[in-house]
């Protein structure tokens, strides 16, 4: 790769390579993102719900951004789920700014 000046190919070979190891284990990667870091018995719960949905090993990866406010930011492959206090601020919101006020 060096020789050829392929060098700034290696972190998506890498990366592809890590995705093929996971999908040959059976691990899925789910990222969760909240305010503040988990309990461990909190952390294994979700990953008991997770392997039962999904029917594999898992792989947790906990992100803390206190810019949710509160509740939850779950994704695992391409699905997400946002129970998160911001999302749904913002939900209220729009659904307020829509709403026709009859006199």
């Amino acid at each position: 790769m060096l020789e050829n000046k392929r060098e700034s190919y290696i972190a998506g070979i890498t990366r592809v390579f890590n995705d093929f190891y996971k999908t040959e284990k059976g691990i899925t990667t789910a990222t969760l993102t909240i305010t503040s870091p988990l309990k461990e018995s909190v952390k294994k719960t979700i990953i008991e719900a997770i392997k039962k949905t999904f029917t594999s090993n898992v792989e947790l990866i906990e992100h803390v951004n206190p810019e949710i406010m509160g509740g939850f930011v779950l994704r695992i492959d391409d699905l997400q789920y946002d129970a998160s206090v911001t999302t749904q601020l913002n939900k209220l919101k729009k659904e307020l700014l829509n709403t026709n006020i009859k006199s």
